[in-house]
């Protein structure tokens, strides 16, 4: 760790600047984008320089505050369900958190969602007011319901290979976001999908290459930020190269230099210096060749202090991922233990999305009282919390809007890949269809093919301990005989534990086209099927492309995003006309 502590200096001289202009109430305007002694408005993000749109009596309030509400403005919190009550006011009230993050929990149309910010705001002066925060990266991991706001996400959008396309969802999300009362979107995953069997990012991610990554999550990040909202890029450094679930266990990043480090996160040190990103989320992953032990880098002042904002000179936040989760947990198990810690390494805040944050609060409380945190590294997180509050607000006043319905059909039409299959799709016209689909979304939609047998069946996946589920034989039996008399059978499935049903429908004789409505590894498991789609997402857009592509009212677009054992990164078949040029 000898070349990152040579940057211990600059990070250290950084916290006493930020101390300095925090005592003053504000530093000094500066233009130049290029600059790392401050902050700006550069794109949308803080980067460089001070902006002149931040209020002098944002950093005064800071400054003002009592021990209580600084360590308060240190966390973000979840709230128990889509209305406050008694007790969450209370304590809202009494710890003033500085962030309030909205889960799926928490979200039962805009109108409620948009009383429910109010609410949390009406606790606050205004000149404190939390940022207003959501996990919604679309596609897999949206908190949103049909109806509301459903994008395909990310690898779809890799499949469209069209920054534009990417920008102007980042920006429809955005747009929407805010007409919500939401201010920060801890989105989107910049990781690579270095592993494409595994489901930790999967389809969450653009692309397994860092190049495009880098280009669609910048594009995306820009347009969330042109319409006013925060963007908190995640997983930083990623989960390693087989991408285990931080969830459970703590991810080993192979890197043993500095270097090495470098090009493995390069899409979040191109969002983190030129993209302009307003924060990064850590993951509880161990650098043990660059920390010298396994412990998660959320505890680690080498990487939080020295790499992140030492050598790549990042001036947002760093927010850690949810304290609650059992990886952390085995590392450090009080936590309340684990904000102090985590703070201490050089995050800005810390994320407990569930339970009581009153311990939490309180270790935090303790620790600037007696020194354990230093006043050094408490302006500088106050500091850059600061910078964030108002960077966007001037372009945000006309973000009132919904989202573009037409957008989550362009970027699925645009999605979907053929791999294999050029002469089952699209369907013969007069050839009797059977849908076997464990999608929702994907049964309805199926209706425009006239399907002679069209069955739902019940969606696996495996369950909180990771254990698979499997359907009874007698499913299979009967989804077998159903379809037995069909001359073409459409199988659309999600995960990994429904791939029985392809393989026992191939049984029958029948042209098999296969459907991912999930990860493209599940086309590589089931290639030996007669025609192979991918659709990157289980949304009803998707579901709408796919069926347009087999009816033949739509010819695919998608190219291929990963590298598959048996399928080359750009692959994907023109049904009328054979491979893409």
């Amino acid at each position: 760790m000898r070349d990152v502590r040579t940057k211990r200096q600059n990070a250290l001289d950084f916290a006493v600047a930020t101390s300095l202009a925090f005592a003053v109430g504000c530093r000094e305007t500066g233009s130049s984008s290029d600059r790392r002694d401050g902050y700006a408005v550069d794109g949308g993000g803080v980067s460089a320089m001070s902006s002149p749109a931040r209020a002098l009596s944002d950093c005064t309030a800071f400054a003002k505050m009592s021990t209580s509400d600084k360590a308060g403005r240190l966390l973000i919190v979840g709230l128990p369900g889509p209305r406050l009550n008694d007790k969450s006011k209370a304590l809202l009230a009494r710890i003033h958190p500085g962030g309030v993050c909205l889960y799926k929990k928490n979200i039962e149309s805009d109108s409620q969602v948009r009383d429910l910010v109010a609410d949390v705001k009406s606790l606050y002066s205004p000149e404190m007011e939390p940022f207003i925060a959501v996990d919604e990266e679309g596609g897999a991991v949206s908190r949103f319901e049909a109806g509301i706001l459903q994008l395909p996400g990310a690898m779809a959008l890799g499949a469209a290979g069209s920054p534009d396309l990417a920008r102007e969802a980042g920006e429809q999300l955005g747009r929407y976001l805010r007409s919500l009362g939401i201010n920060m979107n801890f989105a989107p995953v910049l990781e690579p999908a270095t592993n494409p069997a595994s489901r930790t990012i999967g389809v969450r991610a653009f692309s397994d290459e860092s190049a495009a990554v880098s280009t669609l999550g910048g594009a995306f990040v820009a347009g969330q930020q042109s319409a006013g909202l925060l963007s908190v890029v995640k997983h930083f450094p990623g989960h390693g190269i087989d991408q285990v679930d931080s969830h459970w266990r703590i991810p080993v990043i192979p890197a043993k230099t500095l270097e090495e480090l470098d090009e493995e996160t390069r899409p979040f040190a191109v969002a983190l210096t030129d993209g302009g990103a307003d924060g990064v989320m850590v993951s509880h992953a161990a650098i043990p060749g660059i920390t010298g032990t396994l412990d998660p880098i959320t505890f680690s002042h080498d990487v939080l202090t020295d790499y992140v904002k030492g050598r790549l000179g990042f001036r947002g936040i760093v927010v850690t991922d949810a304290l609650s989760m059992s990886s952390l947990r085995k590392a450090e198990r009080a936590e309340d233990v684990a904000a102090r810690r985590a703070v201490e390494a050089g995050a800005d805040m810390v994320l407990l999305p569930s339970g009581d944050p009153s311990a939490a609060h309180a270790a935090l409380a303790d620790a600037l009282t007696s020194g354990a945190i230093s006043e050094e590294r408490s302006s500088d997180a106050l500091m850059r919390i600061c910078a964030l509050r108002k960077p966007h607000r001037d372009r945000a006043q006309g973000a009132t809007e919904g989202p573009d319905a037409a957008l989550p059909r362009e970027i699925a039409r645009r999605s979907i890949t053929v791999l294999k299959g050029g002469d089952v799709v699209p369907v013969r016209p007069g050839s009797s269809v059977a849908v076997v689909t464990t999608s929702s979304a994907f049964h309805v939609a199926a209706n425009r093919l006239h399907p002679a047998r069209s069955i739902l069946l019940p969606f696996l996946a495996p369950d909180l301990y990771g254990v698979p589920r499997e359907w009874a034989p007698d499913v299979l039996d009967g989804a077998r005989a159903a379809c037995a008399k069909a001359d073409v059978l459409v199988v659309a499935i999600i995960n990994d534990e429904e791939l029985p049903l392809p393989q026992s429908l191939r049984a029958l004789g029948k042209p098999v086209v296969l459907v991912s409505l999930g990860r493209p590894y599940l086309l590589e498991l089931g290639r030996d099927a007669d025609a192979l789609v991918a659709a990157y997402s289980y949304t009803p857009a998707s579901a709408e492309a796919v069926v347009s592509v087999l009816s033949g009212s739509e010819p695919p677009a998608g190219r291929l995003p990963v590298m598959l054992p048996h399928f080359e990164r750009g692959a994907g078949l023109m049904v009328l006309g054979g491979p893409k040029e």
